[in-house]
């Protein structure tokens, strides 16, 4: 009866503290975007103008760098531009598109 006594309090204490523990939180898997596609429309009034429009399966926002040293970020993929460096001229414009995983 004793050791019927003791072992109680010891099972009821075990069952208590494995009871009490939670699951191991689980990450659903990080989606890349991927397909990213762009269209630009160039203005022909000599204004420099330049309207781009990006769009990519699982983005969130994105980032256009501009070739003349500045950036800017557009969630919805939409950007225009006036680049206003006089004459003919040639700029890299580079567009990252972020996802859920960043």
């Amino acid at each position: 009866m004793k050791l019927f006594k003791t072992i109680i309090p010891i099972l009821f204490i075990f069952l208590t503290v494995l009871s009490c523990q939670e699951e191991e939180p689980s990450l659903s898997a990080i989606q890349t975007p991927t397909n990213l596609q762009i269209s630009t429309d160039i203005s022909i009034d000599g204004s420099g103008i330049v309207a781009f429009n990006a769009t990519a399966l699982n983005a969130i926002t994105y980032k256009y760098f501009f070739g003349d040293g500045s950036s800017e970020s557009s969630p919805t993929g939409i950007s225009t531009k006036r680049f206003t460096k006089t004459g003919l001229n040639t700029y890299e414009v580079t567009i990252v598109a972020y996802g859920m995983g960043g």
